[in-house]
C-alpha cells in the first residue's frame, strides 16, 4: 500500500482542493464499495502517476480507512480512521449515501485528505479552484469544457474541428454559440490584464527614471 505524504496535505489557508487525495461516497456507491463487507484498496493517481493507496473496509455504518503517511517528514506511521456514513431516502425512491465529516459532522459527499485526516472541504479550510480564478481564466476553462465536448482541440488556437457525429445540429449550434461568447470574455479579459500590466511597467520605469 503507497504511503500518504503530509507535506503537501496539511491544513493551509484556504488552499484549493485541486490536488488533494478525496473519497467520493458517489463513485463508491456506484462500484458497490459500500455494501457490508466490501474490502478493497483505493489507488489516486496524478498526472497518470500513483499517488497513493489506502485500503477500504465497508460496515454497515461505516467506512474504515487504513494507510501509511509520514508526518512532518518523520518516520512513517498506519493510521485507521473510520467514517460514518448516512442514508438519505430520496424523492423518486432509493437512497443516497453520505458521508459525515468527522470533525464538524456535516453531511457531504466528498472529504479530502489534509493535516488532520480526511476532512470536508470547510473544515479543510479549501477553497475551489475556480474561486481563485479571474473572469478570464473562467471563460476559457468553460470554453475548454466546451471544446473537449465537441471533440476539438483544447487549444483555442486550432482550428474548429467540426460537428460531431451524432450530434444534432441545434445542439452543436447552441454549444458553438456559448464557445464563442466564452472566447470573446477570455480575449477581453486578457487584454484588460495587459493594459493593465503595461500601464504599471510604465509607471515603474518612470520612477526608476526620475
Amino acid at each position: 500500500m503507497g504511503g500518504l505524504g503530509s507535506g503537501e496535505y496539511q491544513i493551509r489557508r484556504k488552499g484549493t482542493t485541486t490536488r488533494l487525495r478525496q473519497l467520493d461516497i458517489r463513485q463508491f456507491a456506484r462500484q458497490g464499495l459500500l455494501n457490508p463487507g466490501a474490502f478493497t484498496t483505493w489507488s489516486w493517481n496524478l498526472d497518470g502517476k500513483p499517488y497513493g493507496s489506502v485500503r477500504l473496509r465497508t460496515t454497515e455504518t461505516t467506512l474504515v480507512l487504513d494507510y501509511n503517511r509520514q508526518v512532518d517528514g518523520g518516520e512513517w506511521q498506519a493510521r485507521r480512521e473510520t467514517l460514518d456514513i448516512e442514508q438519505t431516502a430520496c424523492n423518486l425512491g432509493g437512497y443516497r449515501p453520505w458521508f459525515h465529516c468527522p470533525f464538524c459532522w456535516g453531511r457531504c459527499a466528498i472529504l479530502y485528505l489534509t493535516g488532520h485526516g480526511f476532512l470536508c472541504r470547510t473544515c479543510g479550510e479549501l477553497n475551489y479552484p475556480s474561486t481563485r480564478q479571474n473572469a478570464a481564466d473562467r471563460a476559457m476553462s468553460r470554453m475548454h469544457v466546451i471544446r473537449r465536448r465537441l471533440g476539438w482541440s483544447v487549444n483555442a488556437l486550432d482550428k474548429d474541428g467540426g460537428k460531431p457525429e451524432g450530434m444534432r445540429w441545434r445542439e452543436y449550434y447552441r454549444l458553438v454559440w456559448k464557445h464563442d461568447a466564452e472566447l470573446v470574455k477570455a480575449t477581453t479579459g486578457i487584454v484588460a490584464w495587459l493594459d493593465k500590466r503595461h500601464q504599471q511597467l510604465e509607471k515603474a520605469v518612470g520612477r526608476k527614471s526620475t
